[in-house]
């Protein structure tokens, strides 16, 4: 549990991964995103190939959609069967599917998880060629080179120990660090849009907005040990670094350390330019 504006919420969302928000159809609690059930689709076919890319050639016979440039199909049978089509994609991804609704009842959440320890994580990784950092103990074997002493991971100017990267592959599952959320985004977002085009699914409606899922104990640990310290604005520690790097990213993580430094310098400036103020105003 969590608590947020005074209330314990029960947190359920530590496997998602990303999530899909489905509107309602026009008078069943659809809000401003609804769509018209009675609306027709021209060329269903043509339509639902630009949402499908490689799992389906032919997306009609996979969906049964009418053919032909001519053709046409309501809303309400075009968007069930779509839905029903993404689903069955994702689940051949072996991605762990649930459901349920907003509380106004106009939208539909469909989340998307993953075990970071799944078999599905790693043939990804394999797939995609995955660049992973060696874990310290893989440098306990290694031989003195270049100055360097051996047995354990070269250090940098800052003594911050320096992992070297390799390609994932399953003989080295021990000797690679074990996968972060951000890793697991990057490689289940990927797959997705491989076959998926959320794009195409935003721009038909069929999907009002997609967006990753957070992860609350990280979200919590930002909070208390890196935004509420002030230390973004000024000086951040290795551990800081870690922190926004292993849950935003690299290059979010550049941004907020080039941030720090640039007003860290900023305020050198405007020390000396009121000490200089102050003694031409005393002068």
């Amino acid at each position: 549990y969590i608590r947020i504006i005074g209330e314990d919420v029960s947190v359920d969302c530590n496997s998602c991964v990303i999530v899909l928000v489905f509107p309602r159809g026009v008078g069943h609690g659809g809000g401003s995103d609804a769509v018209d059930p009675n609306e027709d689709v021209l060329n269903p076919e043509g339509a639902a190939a630009r949402i499908f890319r490689s799992h389906m050639r032919k997306p009609a016979s996979f969906l049964n959609l009418p053919e032909g440039p001519n053709a046409k199909i309501s809303q309400r049978l075009y968007q069930q069967q779509i839905r029903n089509a993404i689903i069955a994609v994702l689940l051949q991804m072996d991605f762990q599917l649930s459901s349920f609704e907003s509380i106004d009842g106009d939208e539909t959440f469909l989340k998307v998880s993953v075990e970071p320890d799944a078999p599905i994580v790693r043939h990804l990784a394999k797939s995609f060629r995955y660049r992973m950092p060696f874990r310290p103990e893989a440098y306990q074997t290694m031989k003195p080179f270049a100055g360097h002493p051996g047995s354990a991971p070269p250090l940098n100017m800052n003594k911050e120990e320096v992992y070297a990267y390799h390609e994932f592959e399953d003989r080295l599952v021990d000797k690679l660090q074990p996968f972060r959320n951000v890793d697991i985004i990057r490689l289940v977002t990927r797959i997705i849009s491989q076959h998926i085009s959320l794009y195409e699914l935003e721009r038909q409606r069929i999907v009002s907005r997609t967006f990753v899922a957070a992860r609350s104990e990280q979200v919590v640990e930002l909070n208390e040990k890196w935004l509420k310290s002030l230390t973004c604005f000024w000086h951040q520690t290795c551990h800081d670094e870690d922190l926004v790097r292993d849950y935003f990213g690299e290059e979010v993580a550049f941004y907020f350390q080039y941030f720090a430094f640039y007003i860290r310098m900023l305020s050198y400036l405007s020390f000396f330019t009121f000490l200089l103020m102050a003694i031409d105003a005393w002068v």
